[in-house]
């Protein structure tokens, strides 16, 4: 009692004090699209003004996994740091989309059809993006919009911890293997009895590290 309770907002720098004493010398730091807007832009100095107090150069990037092999959209902000002379790293990633169609798994989760959800479902129609516009088309409501039904060309979106992810090709919720493939684990990946939507959600994913980190090894560290 009495010691200052640690916010969210501290855990960046608590993260740079493990770069100080362990002086590595590349730095990969991601965060959410929201810390280079608004406000938080200020925070945005401190962070890169801690770098360079520990002798790093940083480098920002706004990144969506989706033009990086994942089929699931993530936009995020990436810090790369080095303390040694490098040139600046270059990351202009444009890959070929990939759609729900070609990563899905055969079978989604069953949902009651005598459930809200279910009975929602049954009316959905091709333009569809969520439970929250077949609410508003039937009743008028705007609710459930969090709630998202992904067609099969189009890239998935963005996989959050939590809510629910419906297919619109038979009206399933999404299963383990579909949360998998969007964010591109391995199959055989040891969740560790954890919820596999939790971790995914709460993960960068696997191709998005895999090519920056490729990008960073060409440019930087390649002999």
């Amino acid at each position: 009692e009495g010691q200052k309770r640690q916010r969210l907002d501290d855990l960046f720098f608590v993260f740079l004090e493990t770069v100080a004493k362990l002086k590595p010398k590349i730095v990969i730091a991601e965060n959410v699209m929201g810390i280079v807007k608004g406000t938080a832009k200020g925070y945005v100095h401190e962070i890169i003004a801690r770098f360079k107090n520990l002798g790093y150069r940083v480098q920002i990037f706004q990144l969506d996994a989706a033009f990086m092999d994942v089929p699931s959209k993530r936009e995020r902000v990436f810090f790369i740091a080095t303390n040694q002379a490098h040139k600046p790293l270059v990351l202009n990633f444009n890959r070929p989309k990939v759609y729900f169609a070609e990563v899905r798994s055969k079978n989604g989760v069953e949902v009651n059809p005598a459930s809200r959800t279910g009975m929602l479902l049954k009316h959905r129609q091709p333009s569809d993006h969520s439970l929250g516009d077949i609410n508003k088309r039937l009743i008028g409501r705007n609710t459930s919009f969090n709630d998202t039904i992904v067609q099969d060309d189009r890239v998935c979106s963005t996989i959050s911890s939590s809510g629910m992810l419906f297919r619109m090709c038979d009206g399933k919720r999404f299963s383990s293997s579909d949360f998998i493939n969007c964010q591109t684990f391995p199959q055989d990946y040891d969740f560790a009895g954890m919820n596999v939507q939790y971790v995914c959600g709460m993960s960068v994913p696997p191709n998005m590290m895999a090519h920056i980190a490729t990008e960073i090894y060409e440019q930087w560290l390649k002999e």
